[in-house]
């Protein structure tokens, strides 16, 4: 009787998913692993390079019936890393003041 007025499509309306991943292109991807017989010289086909491609992050969202943003960021410098995290420490900051004051009210 309580699942009586379950409707799950009313109720996944209300969600959304979210997942991120870092790609390399350009690169091999796991561990390759070669056998050859003793005294057989390798093939070049079979060497793998090093890494040299591009790193990147992705991140995306979906809802029922709606695609959400797709994000793509490249491996930012050291310059850009710093920065960012100034602004975070300096957002986290903003945030906590204006708490400590809604909590004083």
């Amino acid at each position: 009787e309580e699942r009586e007025y379950w409707l799950p499509v009313g109720q996944w309306v209300d969600y959304a998913f979210t997942d991120e991943m870092s790609m390399e292109v350009g690169t091999c991807f796991g561990v390759n692993l070669v056998w050859r017989e003793k005294g057989e010289h390798w093939h070049e086909d079979c060497v793998g390079t090093k890494k040299n491609g591009i790193t990147m992050m992705c991140w995306g969202m979906i809802s029922w019936n709606w695609k959400g943003p797709f994000h793509i960021w490249a491996k930012e410098m050291k310059e850009e890393k710093a920065e960012a995290k100034k602004g975070v420490e300096e957002w986290n900051e903003r945030a906590e003041r204006k708490e400590d004051q809604l909590n004083a009210e």
